[in-house]
């Protein structure tokens, strides 16, 4: 059985939070992959950092990004400042 994979995928961490707490996770809006890249439209709190994981699945692409920095198999994605949620574009190539 062989099971076809992207050669670049994204995930993102999941926890819940404490009863009564405000949600502040952030959120996807959208994604769209195209041959070589995956564009995704992230909302998050204003002034925040999330880590998602990067994961090769051909491991000799070299992936960039637009949007965010890349640190081996992290991508931080910064959300400018403001107030309550913000949104972000992030492009990653490859």
């Amino acid at each position: 059985l062989r099971v076809p994979l992207p050669a670049v995928e994204v995930g993102i961490g999941h926890g819940l939070p404490l009863p009564g707490a405000t949600t502040a996770q952030m959120k996807v809006l959208d994604e769209a992959v195209d041959g070589r890249s995956l564009r995704l439209e992230l909302e998050g709190m204003a002034g925040k950092e999330s880590v998602l994981e990067v994961r090769r699945n051909d491991a000799g692409v070299k992936v960039t990004a637009e949007g965010g920095v890349i640190a081996g198999d992290l991508l931080r994605v910064t959300f400018a400042g403001g107030s309550g949620y913000v949104t972000q574009s992030v492009m990653l190539r490859w």
